[in-house]
Protein backbone atom coordinates (compact mmCIF):
# COMPACT_ATOMS: atom_id res chain seq x y z
CA UNK A 1 0.00 0.00 0.00
CA UNK A 2 1.54 3.44 -0.55
CA UNK A 3 0.00 6.35 1.54
CA UNK A 4 0.57 8.63 -0.99
CA UNK A 5 -1.43 6.68 -4.06
CA UNK A 6 -3.52 4.89 -2.33
CA UNK A 7 -4.77 7.01 0.75
CA UNK A 8 -3.83 11.36 0.30
CA UNK A 9 -4.24 11.71 -3.24
CA UNK A 10 -7.72 9.99 -3.66
CA UNK A 11 -8.56 12.09 -0.38
CA UNK A 12 -7.83 14.90 -1.77
CA UNK A 13 -9.34 14.05 -4.69
CA UNK A 14 -12.97 13.36 -3.10
CA UNK A 15 -12.73 17.14 -0.99
CA UNK A 16 -12.38 18.40 -4.23
CA UNK A 17 -14.98 16.06 -5.45
CA UNK A 18 -17.67 17.03 -2.76
CA UNK A 19 -16.60 20.58 -3.05
CA UNK A 20 -17.93 20.93 -6.69
CA UNK A 21 -21.09 19.04 -5.31
CA UNK A 22 -21.38 21.51 -2.75
CA UNK A 23 -21.39 24.35 -5.02
CA UNK A 24 -23.30 22.58 -7.60
CA UNK A 25 -26.00 21.99 -4.88
CA UNK A 26 -25.73 26.17 -4.12
CA UNK A 27 -26.22 26.64 -7.78
CA UNK A 28 -29.06 24.49 -8.01
CA UNK A 29 -30.81 25.58 -4.88
CA UNK A 30 -29.97 29.57 -5.30
CA UNK A 31 -33.38 30.56 -5.21
CA UNK A 32 -33.70 29.37 -1.86
CA UNK A 33 -31.02 31.70 0.27
CA UNK A 34 -31.17 29.74 3.35
CA UNK A 35 -30.56 26.27 1.30
CA UNK A 36 -27.83 27.64 -0.34
CA UNK A 37 -25.63 29.28 2.21
CA UNK A 38 -25.51 26.60 3.59
CA UNK A 39 -24.57 24.47 0.43
CA UNK A 40 -21.50 27.28 -0.13
CA UNK A 41 -20.66 26.56 3.32
CA UNK A 42 -20.22 23.32 3.08
CA UNK A 43 -18.02 23.92 -0.14
CA UNK A 44 -15.88 25.95 1.51
CA UNK A 45 -14.92 23.65 3.99
CA UNK A 46 -14.30 20.96 1.84
CA UNK A 47 -11.95 22.87 -0.33
CA UNK A 48 -10.14 23.89 3.42
CA UNK A 49 -10.62 20.15 3.95
CA UNK A 50 -8.37 19.86 0.77
CA UNK A 51 -5.81 21.93 1.61
CA UNK A 52 -5.56 20.28 5.03
CA UNK A 53 -4.90 16.91 3.93
CA UNK A 54 -2.49 18.26 1.20
CA UNK A 55 -0.44 19.40 3.76
CA UNK A 56 -0.48 16.33 5.83
CA UNK A 57 0.32 14.79 2.77
CA UNK A 58 3.15 16.89 2.37
CA UNK A 59 4.32 15.91 5.79
CA UNK A 60 3.49 12.20 5.58
CA UNK A 61 6.05 11.75 2.22
CA UNK A 62 8.81 11.90 4.72
CA UNK A 63 7.79 8.84 6.81
CA UNK A 64 5.70 6.93 4.66
CA UNK A 65 8.40 3.93 5.59
CA UNK A 66 7.64 4.62 9.03
CA UNK A 67 3.66 4.53 8.13
CA UNK A 68 1.82 1.42 9.37
CA UNK A 69 0.12 -0.65 6.77
CA UNK A 70 -3.42 -0.85 8.04
CA UNK A 71 -6.91 -2.78 6.77
CA UNK A 72 -9.25 -1.05 5.47
CA UNK A 73 -11.01 -1.46 2.09
CA UNK A 74 -9.25 1.78 0.58
CA UNK A 75 -11.88 1.42 -2.69
CA UNK A 76 -14.55 2.78 -1.23
CA UNK A 77 -13.02 6.33 -1.86
CA UNK A 78 -13.49 5.73 -5.45
CA UNK A 79 -16.49 4.26 -5.13
CA UNK A 80 -17.52 7.03 -3.22
CA UNK A 81 -16.12 9.46 -5.95
CA UNK A 82 -17.31 7.92 -8.68
CA UNK A 83 -21.32 8.46 -6.26
CA UNK A 84 -20.18 12.35 -6.16
CA UNK A 85 -19.63 12.46 -10.01
CA UNK A 86 -23.00 10.50 -10.66
CA UNK A 87 -24.86 12.91 -9.23
CA UNK A 88 -23.08 15.92 -10.38
CA UNK A 89 -24.31 14.61 -14.03
CA UNK A 90 -28.11 14.33 -13.20
CA UNK A 91 -27.69 17.96 -11.15
CA UNK A 92 -30.97 19.14 -12.68
CA UNK A 93 -33.55 15.95 -11.35
CA UNK A 94 -31.52 16.46 -7.70
CA UNK A 95 -34.56 17.38 -5.13
CA UNK A 96 -33.35 19.60 -1.86
CA UNK A 97 -34.21 16.24 0.12
CA UNK A 98 -32.14 13.66 -2.25
CA UNK A 99 -29.71 17.03 -1.88
CA UNK A 100 -29.50 16.56 2.02
CA UNK A 101 -29.56 12.89 2.30
CA UNK A 102 -26.88 13.07 -0.20
CA UNK A 103 -24.50 15.45 1.72
CA UNK A 104 -25.24 13.47 5.19
CA UNK A 105 -24.07 10.52 3.41
CA UNK A 106 -20.88 11.82 2.00
CA UNK A 107 -20.45 13.67 5.39
CA UNK A 108 -19.99 10.26 7.14
CA UNK A 109 -18.66 8.09 4.70
CA UNK A 110 -15.59 5.90 4.60
CA UNK A 111 -13.67 8.35 2.67
CA UNK A 112 -14.13 10.94 5.80
CA UNK A 113 -13.67 7.42 8.49
CA UNK A 114 -9.93 7.29 6.85
CA UNK A 115 -9.06 11.12 7.31
CA UNK A 116 -10.58 11.06 10.54
CA UNK A 117 -9.74 7.87 12.02
CA UNK A 118 -7.63 5.36 10.07
CA UNK A 119 -4.58 7.63 9.56
CA UNK A 120 -4.46 7.64 13.53
CA UNK A 121 -3.83 4.10 13.50
CA UNK A 122 -0.81 4.53 11.32
CA UNK A 123 0.34 7.98 12.50
CA UNK A 124 -1.44 9.09 15.53
CA UNK A 125 0.61 12.35 15.60
CA UNK A 126 -0.64 12.92 11.79
CA UNK A 127 -4.13 12.27 13.46
CA UNK A 128 -3.90 14.61 15.96
CA UNK A 129 -2.99 17.04 13.21
CA UNK A 130 -6.07 16.36 10.99
CA UNK A 131 -8.36 16.59 14.55
CA UNK A 132 -7.00 20.06 15.28
CA UNK A 133 -7.72 21.39 12.03
CA UNK A 134 -11.86 22.28 12.99
CA UNK A 135 -13.36 19.65 14.64
CA UNK A 136 -16.39 21.75 15.47
CA UNK A 137 -16.53 22.72 11.70
CA UNK A 138 -16.21 18.84 10.45
CA UNK A 139 -18.70 17.84 13.04
CA UNK A 140 -21.17 20.39 12.53
CA UNK A 141 -21.75 19.58 8.92
CA UNK A 142 -24.13 16.54 9.35
CA UNK A 143 -25.64 18.23 11.91
CA UNK A 144 -26.59 21.66 9.90
CA UNK A 145 -27.60 19.28 7.23
CA UNK A 146 -30.04 17.45 9.62
CA UNK A 147 -31.35 20.60 11.08
CA UNK A 148 -32.19 21.93 7.48
CA UNK A 149 -34.49 18.40 6.82
CA UNK A 150 -36.06 18.88 10.05
CA UNK A 151 -36.63 22.57 9.17
CA UNK A 152 -38.07 21.28 5.65
CA UNK A 153 -39.67 18.35 7.17
CA UNK A 154 -37.65 16.03 5.15
CA UNK A 155 -37.30 11.99 6.52
CA UNK A 156 -34.44 11.32 7.15
CA UNK A 157 -33.77 7.44 6.73
CA UNK A 158 -32.64 6.27 10.23
CA UNK A 159 -29.68 4.61 9.06
CA UNK A 160 -28.15 7.91 7.71
CA UNK A 161 -29.55 9.68 10.84
CA UNK A 162 -27.62 7.06 13.30
CA UNK A 163 -24.11 7.77 10.75
CA UNK A 164 -24.80 11.15 11.21
CA UNK A 165 -25.22 10.88 15.30
CA UNK A 166 -22.31 8.75 15.35
CA UNK A 167 -19.74 10.79 13.28
CA UNK A 168 -20.77 14.27 15.64
CA UNK A 169 -20.42 12.52 18.58
CA UNK A 170 -16.72 10.98 17.14
CA UNK A 171 -15.92 14.02 16.29
CA UNK A 172 -16.57 15.85 20.01
CA UNK A 173 -14.74 13.14 21.86
CA UNK A 174 -11.96 14.07 19.48
CA UNK A 175 -12.41 17.39 19.89
CA UNK A 176 -11.95 16.79 23.59
CA UNK A 177 -9.21 14.93 23.48
CA UNK A 178 -7.52 18.14 21.21
CA UNK A 179 -8.83 20.26 23.88
CA UNK A 180 -6.80 18.18 26.97
CA UNK A 181 -3.58 17.90 25.33
CA UNK A 182 -3.98 21.69 24.51
CA UNK A 183 -4.58 22.27 28.32
CA UNK A 184 -2.04 20.29 29.49
CA UNK A 185 0.56 21.74 27.11
CA UNK A 186 -0.61 25.55 28.39
CA UNK A 187 -0.29 23.98 31.89
CA UNK A 188 3.25 22.70 31.31
CA UNK A 189 4.80 25.93 29.89
CA UNK A 190 2.98 28.17 32.80
CA UNK A 191 5.08 25.60 35.77
CA UNK A 192 8.47 26.25 33.45
CA UNK A 193 8.04 29.72 33.17
CA UNK A 194 7.20 29.84 36.96
CA UNK A 195 10.52 27.80 37.74
CA UNK A 196 12.37 29.48 35.15
CA UNK A 197 11.21 32.82 37.45
CA UNK A 198 12.15 31.07 40.21
CA UNK A 199 15.72 30.63 39.27
CA UNK A 200 16.50 33.80 38.33
CA UNK A 201 15.56 35.09 41.74
CA UNK A 202 17.11 32.39 43.47
CA UNK A 203 20.61 33.52 41.15
CA UNK A 204 19.70 36.70 42.16
CA UNK A 205 19.77 35.83 46.08
CA UNK A 206 23.03 34.09 45.58
CA UNK A 207 22.24 30.61 45.38
CA UNK A 208 23.88 28.14 42.68
CA UNK A 209 21.71 26.61 40.16
CA UNK A 210 22.53 23.42 42.21
CA UNK A 211 21.54 24.54 45.14
CA UNK A 212 18.25 25.41 43.86
CA UNK A 213 17.94 22.51 41.96
CA UNK A 214 18.41 20.35 45.27
CA UNK A 215 15.87 23.05 47.09
CA UNK A 216 13.14 22.30 44.38
CA UNK A 217 13.32 18.99 44.73
CA UNK A 218 12.80 19.40 48.86
CA UNK A 219 9.81 21.58 47.45
CA UNK A 220 8.13 18.77 45.14
CA UNK A 221 8.82 16.19 47.69
CA UNK A 222 6.53 18.25 50.06
CA UNK A 223 4.08 19.01 47.87
CA UNK A 224 3.78 15.02 47.03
Amino acid sequence: MSWSHDVFRPLERFENLLASLYQAFAGRFESDPPASRLFAGLAKSSKTHQSQLEFVHRLAKSIENNLAEISFDFSRIAVESQAIERILGLMEHVSLEAAISQSIQFECSGAKQISRQVIGQAHPDLARMIRGFGLRRDAGNPALLMALAKERGFPIPPQVAAAAHAAIAAAGAAEEQVRGISEASKKLAEERAAEEARLEAAIKAGKTAIDFRLDETARNRRKE
